[in-house]
């Protein structure tokens, strides 16, 4: 028998503060597992997009950083955050990174309330846990981008939700639309998770009062969106205004797919999805969570409804959007099932523990709680012992670039040119800034023509041949065949001199 009750009927701390000790002790414990390893991967070297949000924005007047959609890298929301934060503490990296980090040790608490607003408390306790330990989340956690804050917007979203669906109120409608304004102003790919918030809700008012009550409150629903759109708009006006609505509606990263190309990158773009999503984490133990999260979907229990139709129109938006636009995005931009899969995974999990401590000596409070603390020191050690968030290369990483960044401050020489891709810049330019208040504009002028450098990034699979296929403005006729000059992890200077 569970030992609690399967909804909650008082504010979610009182809630939290009525539960059994052992729950609130484990609760405890995985808050300071949440943050600490996230604190462990925030010094991380900076990665090829938040390092370009720093330097192309953050470090801007804010009138620029608040307009400037050159590519649709600029998070606005985001961006505002970390405009504010490196004003504050400086230019380090757990810095740039704060705002991000911030959302993701949010989405912890998040979790679980959102799920104990759905189940019990012990599978809240072990969603959170999960939520607390998944190396998706903790990637996203900590690096400098928008994607966490729209992870925390999804969860709550889902917990405000809920309550309008049995009842309405001006501030739950008001928390609501900010939330989803905010969310846009961050990332127009929002419009996943508050598309199929939306959603659900009109499910869930139909499902619990009827067609009739729906039929008035889809208005309301409207409206509310209406004026989130608009508040988000007015996010988006200065940079509408200086590059034009195309720069956000017709950019080449949104610009449908043929239908033949855009099937014929769904199986990629799944497959990459779960090794977002389930990151570190091993093949078998992510098809057990997979199970564990299907058993609210079929096993008799008090809210299976809800959690049925949660899932279900989820997963109609999300499909129904990605047909409509024609263009499988990154997988970090449906990151925000993470949370979710979290969700469904614990409460399964928490009835699995159930099932076990009933057959046994120990109580299920204790067994739950221990599971939960177990479960989340185990994945935590695992994702730390296997650096797995270190090695992912989903958003560009240059291991080696504060290494590189202080070769070349010591050893660049008067006539020495720098070559450098995309795959490299962002990253060593970072710490050029940072270190020395340099950029590589005073390493690539074209009047230095003594010996070219080049730096190549080994994970992107550059070699001396690429760089110089990619950079035929330079006459290579003039200099001598590039040979190793120094070596870094995963990276490697080579020089070029000119011939004499």
């Amino acid at each position: 028998m569970h030992d609690a009750e399967p909804v909650r009927t008082e504010s979610p701390l009182q809630d939290w503060l009525a539960g059994p000790r052992s729950y609130r002790l484990a609760g405890v414990g995985i808050a300071v597992i949440a943050v600490a390893i996230r604190v462990f991967h925030l010094h991380q070297p900076m990665r090829l997009d938040e390092a370009r949000t720093f330097l192309d924005y953050a470090i801007r007047p804010l009138s620029d950083a608040i307009s400037n959609y050159n590519i649709p890298n600029n998070h606005f929301l985001h961006t505002l955050l970390v405009w504010v934060s490196i004003r504050v503490f400086g230019h380090a990296e757990w810095a740039v990174r704060l705002p991000a980090f911030l959302a993701g040790v949010l989405i912890v608490p998040a979790t679980y309330f959102t799920t104990r607003a759905l189940s019990d408390r012990g599978a809240a306790l072990i969603a959170s846990a999960l939520a607390a330990v998944l190396p998706g989340l903790i990637l996203y956690a900590t690096n400098a981008r928008g994607y966490s804050m729209v992870c925390l917007a999804f969860v709550v979203l889902i917990f405000i939700a809920n309550d309008i669906a049995d009842e309405e109120s001006p501030a739950r409608w008001a928390a609501f639309g900010l939330l989803v304004a905010l969310g846009f102003a961050t990332v127009p790919a929002m419009l996943y998770p508050a598309g199929a918030v939306s959603l659900w809700l009109i499910v869930e008012r139909v499902r619990r009062h009827g067609w009739s009550s729906a039929l008035r409150f889809a208005p309301r629903l409207a409206g509310v969106l209406a004026v989130a759109g608009a508040v988000a708009v007015l996010a988006y006006l200065p940079a509408i205004q200086r590059f034009g609505v195309a720069a956000i509606t017709g950019n080449k990263f949104v610009t449908p797919y043929t239908w033949d190309v855009f099937v014929g990158s769904l199986p990629a773009f799944a497959q990459r999805l779960r090794y977002t999503i389930g990151l570190g984490i091993p093949s078998y133990l992510m098809s057990a969570l997979m199970l564990c999260g299907l058993l609210p979907l079929v096993a008799r229990a008090p809210n299976r409804s809800k959690l049925f139709t949660l899932a279900v129109t989820t997963g109609i938006w999300c499909i129904a959007l990605l047909v409509a636009t024609r263009r499988a995005p990154p997988p970090r931009v449906w990151l925000f099932l993470a949370p979710l899969f979290c969700l469904y995974a614990g409460i399964g999990l928490a009835r699995i523990a159930s099932w076990v401590s009933n057959r046994s000596r120990v109580t299920e409070r204790s067994f739950v709680a221990a599971a939960a603390l177990v479960l989340a020191l185990g994945i935590g050690a695992s994702t730390v012992v296997s650096r797995a968030v270190f090695e992912n290369n989903e958003s560009v990483q240059l291991v080696a670039g504060p290494d590189i960044a202080r070769y070349l401050l010591a050893e660049a020489r008067p006539g020495d040119r720098l070559i450098v891709s995309n795959m490299v810049s962002p990253e060593v330019d970072y710490y050029l800034y940072t270190m020395a208040g340099r950029r590589f504009g005073d390493l690539e002028s074209p009047s230095r023509t003594a010996r070219v450098l080049m730096i190549l990034n080994e994970r992107e699979f550059q070699t001396a041949k690429t760089v110089q296929t990619e950079r035929p403005d330079l006459d290579w006729s003039k200099f001598e065949s590039p040979v190793p000059l120094r070596k870094f992890q995963s990276a490697s200077i080579w020089s070029a001199p000119r011939r004499p």
